[in-house]
């Protein structure tokens, strides 16, 4: 069994608000928390899918959320986009396939993606 956690993390400068952030993204239904960092804020979309659903299905989730946005690129606000990938599995290993499709539909509304990927052993 595996359990999939993914969220669209956005690192921006500290004076990016929340309405300015849903402006730019052309997102009005955006669902966004942000955590405060030393030299920043990181505004975070999670998928709001089952932790049950296969991870293809969070990854298409967190892409239709932005599909009015055109591409989300690195700007002077936006510093640094990443994809926040956590698999909980209950087997001796995992292993965590993303097809080239997937890798190319996230860079077309993504160009500028980073993907972070960590894999957490079940406590179960």
């Amino acid at each position: 069994m595996k359990e999939h956690l993914v969220a669209l993390n956005i690192i921006t400068n500290s004076s990016i608000s929340r309405d300015a952030l849903i402006s730019e993204f052309n997102a009005p239904n955006l669902m966004l928390v942000h955590r405060e960092l030393e030299d920043g804020l990181m505004w975070i979309v999670e998928s709001q899918l089952d932790v049950g659903k296969p991870l293809l299905d969070h990854i298409n989730y967190l892409i239709s959320v932005f599909d009015h946005a055109g591409q989300i690129k690195a700007t002077e606000a936006v510093r640094k986009i990443y994809m926040n990938i956590g698999v909980i599995y209950d087997t001796a290993s995992c292993t965590v396939a993303l097809p080239n499709e997937v890798i190319q539909t996230l860079l077309r509304v993504f160009p500028d993606l980073n993907i972070e990927i960590t894999c957490y052993p079940s406590n179960e």
